[in-house]
């Protein structure tokens, strides 16, 4: 997955998110998280 497709992908989380009206915060800390962990490619150690 390129990074130009993991940025539409997490936009489209991230509405999903506000949609199901959770904190804006929290919305996009998850998408945030969640996106930086597939930029790594599921290695969580840059993470720590």
């Amino acid at each position: 997955m390129s990074r130009l497709e993991l940025g539409f992908w997490s936009f489209a989380v991230l509405l999903f998110f506000i949609f199901l009206r959770a904190p804006i915060g929290l919305a996009m800390l998850l998408c945030g998280f969640g996106g930086w962990y597939f930029a790594m490619n599921g290695n969580p150690v840059p993470l720590l």
